[in-house]
């Protein structure tokens, strides 16, 4: 496979993954990912990815929340705004 049409099945994938591919085109990729070993690997390693990089995005804002808490701060707790009837 050329380097420009991995690149344009990355693209696709990418855009399947995050929900903005057309529907007549995810139908495609979805067959194709059917019969297709190497395109499975790459939505796996996608798949991975968004993953870690939304466990990460959790861990930094435990990470500011503790910071908050070291300091003095209670950053953690709700606004008592959203608490008042």
């Amino acid at each position: 496979m050329t380097e420009e049409r991995q690149s344009e099945r990355d693209s696709q994938l990418s855009a399947m993954f995050d929900g903005e591919l057309p529907s007549a085109e995810c139908e495609l990729l979805a067959r194709r990912l059917t019969r297709d070993e190497l395109l499975r690997a790459q939505w796996s390693r996608f798949s991975m990815i968004g993953a870690a990089l939304r466990a990460e995005q959790v861990l930094n804002a435990r990470h500011s929340c503790l910071t908050a808490l070291v300091a003095g701060k209670d950053a953690c707790a709700p606004s008592s705004k959203f608490n008042s009837y």
